[in-house]
């Protein structure tokens, strides 16, 4: 259990929880940046089209879920909480700083201040208590490593595509 003396909450269910943030996010993203985008092509906030973003966020939530149940077999899952926590609160941070930069609406920003941050927050505050602090700052480092490449493949996911439907046309003209 994830616990003190009044936050009691079972930890497979904590871990599920981030799950279903992240979906509640990412439909955020998807239907603001679909709202906000200049064209049909693109998406604003990522570089991505919509049927783009939805390939990679839809391989994410399958390897999020894989992930959170390997940790609740082989019994890492508050390892596997504090990562996912950095992530989550870097991602709220980002979203509402690039908000208050550019003084308008950034999809994400709406989950990121309100369920984020908070949630990231409080669970990094409850399981630094309950782990050493090496394991704790590892984790912490794989969830810094893990937004870097989030927001990597965000800014350039587009590019990525690209690049790949480049290469199998090419070995397509070969062949």
């Amino acid at each position: 259990m994830i616990s003190s003396a009044n936050f009691n909450i079972p930890v497979a269910l904590w871990v599920w929880l981030f799950l279903a943030i992240y979906i509640v996010h990412i439909t955020e993203e998807f239907v603001g940046g679909i709202t906000l985008a200049r064209g049909q092509r693109q998406m604003y906030g990522v570089n991505m089209t919509p049927r783009q973003f939805l390939f990679v966020n839809s391989i994410a939530v399958v390897l999020i879920a894989s992930g959170m149940y390997l940790a609740l077999i082989f019994r890492f899952p508050q390892w596997l909480l504090v990562s996912m926590a950095t992530v989550v609160l870097i991602n709220g941070f980002s979203h509402t700083i690039t908000s208050a930069r550019l003084s308008k609406y950034n999809p994400g920003v709406i989950t990121g201040i309100l369920i984020f941050i908070p949630l990231g927050v409080v669970t990094l505050l409850r399981l630094n208590e309950s782990m050493s602090l090496r394991r704790f700052f590892v984790a912490v480092f794989v969830g810094i490593g893990a937004h870097a490449i989030i927001s990597l493949l965000g800014s350039k996911g587009g590019k990525m595509f690209e690049a790949i439907e480049k290469q199998g046309g090419r070995m397509k003209a070969e062949g």
